[in-house]
């Protein structure tokens, strides 16, 4: 075997191992960066479901709000009612 020969022999080896050095690199390269997306997409969803549930407590809040203003508002009505009929009944006498 000729210095040639062992240099070409030498230079195929480094070739081999930067080649698979190349790959593992890209692959982690590749397996981080899916990576990252998926947390920004897990983050993204995450900070969307605390939107919607402060959301859904905001519009509950609203509705209770509302169910009380309405029972304030019957009951107005009620005590208007009744004394329309008082009324009524003490101008008839």
């Amino acid at each position: 075997m000729s210095q040639d020969d062992a240099r070409r022999i030498s230079l195929n080896g480094w070739g081999v191992i930067f080649g698979w050095v190349s790959t593992l690199a890209i692959l982690v390269w590749t397996i981080g960066a899916k990576d990252a997306t998926y947390d920004y997409r897990l983050t993204a969803i995450e900070q969307e479901i605390i939107n919607l549930d402060e959301r859904i407590d905001a519009s509950e809040a609203f509705r209770i709000s509302i169910s009380t203003d309405l029972a304030e508002i019957k009951t107005d009505l009620l005590w208007i009612r009744y004394q329309l009929e008082n009324a009524i009944k003490t101008g008839s006498e």
